[in-house]
């Protein structure tokens, strides 16, 4: 599952690779423009809950900076319905930003998108401790966390790249500590 998935760039790129993905997003005219590029892929707009109620499961759910763009208490939900579509042994993979300061917490702000400073988004940066808490409270176990510099045109943040497995444990219910 390519969650998130946009005009589906990283569906195709899967797809070249072997694997059979399947791409989601909110976005209508995402979702319309994805398959019109790529029509042997398949691409439903939804979201992580509608998957669920779909009776959808996956091996592994792909996130390339899609949950960056949900609110703390929507992040929740989201990670606890990857929870449900991830078969038992399957993996989560992340794409994040990450406060080129890993001491600055967790944020939730709004920032110039670079190749558009007209416009704005509302980003979710994470530290690295922030997303291992966070996995491991809804029943991740997180296997590797790297990161990079930002690059020319992309939000001025560290890059993290995150892999989790479904350890098949209960996730813990609770809110957020931020």
């Amino acid at each position: 599952m390519d969650y998130g998935c946009g005009a589906g760039n990283l569906s195709h790129t899967l797809w070249e690779r072997g694997f059979k993905p399947l791409g989601s997003d909110v976005s209508e005219s995402f979702i319309s423009l994805a398959r019109e590029t790529y029509p042997e892929i398949g691409f439903l707009k939804a979201t992580s809950k509608d998957l669920f109620k779909m009776g959808l499961r996956f091996d592994a759910i792909v996130c390339a900076y899609s949950v960056i763009h949900l609110s703390p208490y929507m992040l929740q939900y989201a990670l606890l319905d990857f929870k449900k579509l991830i078969n038992r042994d399957g993996y989560l993979y992340l794409s994040l930003q990450n406060s080129l300061d890993d001491q600055d917490g967790y944020t939730w702000e709004k920032h110039s998108i670079p190749y558009r400073p007209e416009m704005n988004l509302w980003i979710n940066t994470f530290t690295a401790f922030d997303i291992k808490y966070l996995l491991v409270h809804y029943g991740f176990e997180v296997i590797d966390i790297s990161f990079r510099d930002p690059v020319e045109n992309e939000f001025p943040f560290r890059k993290m790249f995150v892999i989790a497995k479904n350890n098949n444990t209960k996730p813990s219910i609770g809110s957020f500590y931020f």
